[in-house]
């Protein structure tokens, strides 16, 4: 029997210590950076608004749901109902006090990447917190581009899957155009919200490994960051989810929005993993009542921090960033103290980061209903001795670009011939499904009506498609 097969297919798209050690590079005071903050009003205008239109179709999308867990709840409550911990961190990176780094008193004016013992200082000062608060693999991880740095890492080792690493990130180096930089918004707000998290979830555990990156060297272009994500690509690391968490402590619109910056939708397959962990975000504020706060999800692509460095690696990530950053008159200057930041508004972003990275990495082993979709669809032409058919076959994923064994998917055949199917999927996530027979050919399509698995939320959205075509013989 003849089996010639003619294919179209449309398949998924592959997603993919040290001791510290003394700077020696210089660094120009003017180097260039990322953001341009003499850019015109009217084209941060234009920016602006089209962020709201990709907003405003981005959360048409409903956030998926996620089971309320009363250990999360407890976590949330934490933060609000004792601030002094947040606080205190703040005003020491930040040298409204001073604190204590290797044993010694020492005050921070500035953590400019260039300059060699404000941020070695800075450095040591999340690495002895870090291996304070126990957790495992404390480490510095020294990187040399046009300026030495070195970023500071520590984990919470995952008991059933370890493997599956969720990064929570943030930069601990800072900009100013005087010698006083205190960076309380960029970003000693996204440090101390991880050294508090760092802290508070040691006494917990997670089936996944759960990862909080201190980078350096984001304001001299992601160079923490890109030496971070080039280092877990080239060891086949698998980062389920990379959150950035940055400059999120002034509310000076008075918006209550934060922004959770996707790379583009359009035409983009690896931008819906980036929509996941929005859209975990989003279910977390809505779970646990953080009251005012109004995340939204900006799909503009916009590389404003160190997502941009995941990105480049092909790895999912979000931007987690206060709305209308270059509207901050204090940005990069002298005066961005702690005396300018919205207190409640950092301190319910805080919450949201909490409860999404406590979701992300499965705490206590809880597994929540994980969401699957249809990460590959393709179709094929053969001929045999009772005529044409073709033959579809359909991949399922859940949303750590994990395959799904046992997941029942539904669908039909039109055209030609036609017919219902159904099938369950294999340790690959494949199910093939095959037509009836055509004597002559035509033109098929087949559409998946349906994809279910018990425990499991079955997300439309997250699709890459859910119908092909193919017209056999050509």
């Amino acid at each position: 029997m003849a089996n010639r097969w003619l294919e179209e297919s449309h398949s998924e798209s592959a997603l993919i210590a040290r001791p510290p050690v003394r700077r020696t590079a210089t660094w120009e005071a003017g180097v260039h950076h990322r953001l341009v903050i003499t850019v015109s009003r009217l084209v941060l205008v234009l920016a602006m608004t089209l962020a709201c239109l990709a907003v405003l179709a981005s959360v048409a999308r409903p956030a998926q749901a996620i089971r309320r867990s009363a250990t999360v709840a407890a976590l949330v409550q934490e933060v609000s109902t004792d601030q002094s911990e947040l606080q205190q961190t703040l005003n020491e990176l930040s040298g409204e006090v001073p604190t204590t780094v290797g044993g010694a008193q020492y005050t921070f004016l500035a953590r400019f990447c260039w300059s060699e013992t404000a941020i070695d200082n800075a450095a040591q000062y999340v690495y002895e917190h870090l291996v304070a608060d126990g957790l495992d693999a404390v480490r510095y991880q020294d990187y040399s581009a046009s300026v030495s740095g070195r970023n500071v890492i520590g984990e919470i080792r995952g008991t059933t899957r370890p493997n599956e690493i969720v990064v929570i990130c943030a930069h601990f180096d800072d900009k100013s155009s005087t010698s006083r930089a205190p960076g309380a918004d960029d970003n000693a707000s996204g440090c101390a919200a991880l050294l508090w998290m760092a802290r508070h979830f040691a006494g917990h555990t997670f089936a996944r490994t759960i990862r909080f990156v201190f980078v350096d060297g984001e304001e001299a272009g992601y160079l923490g960051s890109h030496a971070y994500a080039t280092a877990a690509r080239q060891a086949d690391e698998k980062l389920i989810a990379v959150v950035s968490a940055d400059m999120f402590g002034r509310n000076g619109a008075g918006t209550n929005m934060v922004a959770l910056h996707t790379r583009r939708l359009a035409g983009l397959r690896a931008a819906q993993q980036d929509l996941w962990m929005a859209k975990q975000y989003l279910a977390a504020v809505s779970t646990y009542g953080v009251p005012k706060l109004k995340p939204r999800v900006i799909s503009l692509g916009l590389e404003w921090s160190d997502n941009k460095s995941f990105w480049a690696q092909g790895y999912g990530a979000i931007g987690l960033i206060e709305d209308q950053p270059f509207d901050n008159p204090y940005l990069h200057t002298a005066g961005d103290t702690v005396a300018h930041l919205t207190w409640p508004y950092y301190v319910h972003v805080t919450e949201g980061l909490v409860a999404a990275a406590a979701h992300l990495a499965y705490i206590d082993g809880m597994l929540p209903s994980d969401c699957i979709f249809v990460s590959g669809l393709a179709i094929k032409g053969g001929t045999t001795s009772a005529g044409r058919r073709v033959r579809a076959t359909a991949r399922v994923r859940d949303v750590s670009f994990t395959t799904v064994l046992g997941a029942t998917v539904r669908g039909r055949f039109t055209g030609a011939t036609s017919r219902r199917v159904s099938g369950i999927t294999d340790a690959a996530g494949r199910v093939q499904f095959l037509s009836p027979t055509c004597p002559r050919g035509g033109v098929w399509t087949f559409t998946v009506t349906g994809v279910s698995k018990r425990g499991w939320l079955y997300d439309k959205a997250l699709n890459a498609r859910t119908w092909v075509r193919l017209r056999y013989p050509r």
